[in-house]
């Protein structure tokens, strides 16, 4: 959906964000049956241990590149004749950064999981998490930079089924059962996956030349710092938690967590297909980003409250698809829906900033609620406390995000010369 805004066929928008909320429901939907299996075959306390395991993973995975997927839309939508240059250093930057994303996955994922599964196994799910959905995802960013939403939703959809594949053939053909090789299979699956989707990709855009691009490096650091801050407050409760609290508590906030998370994939879908336009807007200035942020934001609060409704009801299906251990899951859950409005709110004024090259800024505010709502749940980690802890985080970046943008939008109708003859 190419929200320009409303200019085009209202029709075409229904069918092309219809198209993304499809591809990016795909994932979680095989997710889900994925995530209940894990749940029933494993149960809480093993589950809680997959959940350590993997709660570095999406964190890690911003390191990995450092946030030159982004820096490819933005140079791409404001000069598409900078593709090939912006590829070829999406590449180099990847292989270039591996490494230490990896070393930092394995070591603490270790001190999470403390031995209970080998460093060999975490070290191979590392590998095959972050190259394959690196590459998963830095397709899916090819095709957004040209605006080929179709084929985004393509290569979404090329993500749903592998690791459920893997972990088919591992439980049932294999006879695996552990939690640690279930975990492994899962992580080949993607891998594999994503080596075919970064060869269809690699036949349909223009072919990466040029090389290490310094700027572009420097440019996407930042990118990459609001990244991590986003895949930090999506997961820094399974981080923290896993070090203070037994892992079937963790597995029963998890599940509640999870859901929401799917909750926040249709307001994703539309900023997913948005994103480019506040570069394109925010080329004239914060003001002109603000007032196309504004059309969206009507749109994702009547998706965000549609969404939230529809996990306030499913909350009492928990118990039925996941096993009488995560009853208690239901509750946080409910508690949980209103998150989806702030994490709309948040995410707009977000982009915004993006999209008027106030990058820094935005991931500043971003680290710092990060670090509120880690010190939160060190601090408050027992039953309703975790709700407290929930809301912090979230509720300072829509706060200071829009505060940000309000300011930053007084000002420039300030120094403008309109807002100069006027005073």
């Amino acid at each position: 959906m190419n929200l320009a805004l409303f200019k085009e066929p209202k029709l075409r928008h229904i069918f092309t964000y219809c198209g993304s909320l499809a591809s990016m429901l795909a994932v979680p939907a095989v997710q889900f049956f994925l995530f209940a299996f894990y749940a029933r075959v494993l149960g809480a306390e093993q589950y809680g241990i997959y959940i350590a395991m993997m709660a570095w993973a999406p964190i890690c995975l911003e390191f990995v590149a450092l946030g030159a997927g982004e820096v490819l839309i933005k140079r791409v939508s404001r000069a598409s004749s900078s593709f090939p240059e912006a590829a070829a250093h999406f590449y180099r930057t990847t292989a270039l950064t591996l490494p230490f994303a990896l070393t930092l996955y394995t070591g603490a994922t270790m001190l999470l999981v403390r031995h209970t599964i080998g460093w060999q196994i975490v070290l191979g799910v590392g590998a095959c998490e972050l190259i394959g959905m690196r590459l998963f995802t830095g397709a899916e960013n090819f095709a957004i930079a040209t605006r080929r939403i179709r084929w985004a939703n393509e290569f979404r959809i090329l993500q749903a089924f592998p690791r459920a594949l893997g972990v088919g053939v591992a439980y049932y053909l294999l006879d695996l059962h552990s939690v640690s090789s279930l975990a492994l299979a899962g992580s080949v699956g993607i891998l594999l996956g994503a080596l075919v989707c970064i060869a269809v990709a690699w036949h349909r855009f223009p072919r990466p030349s040029g090389g290490f691009d310094s700027t572009a490096f420097g440019e996407g650091i930042w990118f990459a710092g609001n990244q991590i801050a986003r895949a930090g407050q999506q997961n820094i409760d399974r981080v923290v938690l896993g070090w203070s609290v037994e892992p079937s508590l963790l597995a029963i906030f998890g599940a509640a967590q999870r859901f929401v998370q799917v909750g926040i994939l249709p307001i994703q879908a539309i900023l997913r297909s948005t994103y480019p336009n506040f570069f394109a807007r925010g080329h004239e200035g914060v003001r002109s980003s603000l007032r196309y942020g504004g059309k969206v934001l009507l749109l994702i609060s009547a998706v965000g409250a549609m969404c939230a409704a529809v996990l306030w009801i499913a909350a009492m299906f928990v118990p039925a698809a996941l096993g009488n251990q995560f009853n208690a899951s239901a509750g946080y859950l409910r508690w949980l829906t209103p998150s989806l409005l702030l994490v709309g709110f948040n995410y707009v004024a977000a982009d915004i900033l993006t999209g008027s090259d106030h990058q820094r800024l935005r991931t500043s505010l971003m680290m710092i609620s990060i670090a509120i709502q880690a010190g939160m749940f060190a601090l408050f980690h027992e039953g309703s406390e975790l709700l407290l802890a929930a809301y912090a985080g979230i509720g300072f970046a829509a706060a200071s995000n829009w505060t940000a943008v309000l300011y930053l939008a007084w000002r420039e109708r300030r120094d403008s010369p309109v807002g100069l003859a006027a005073a």
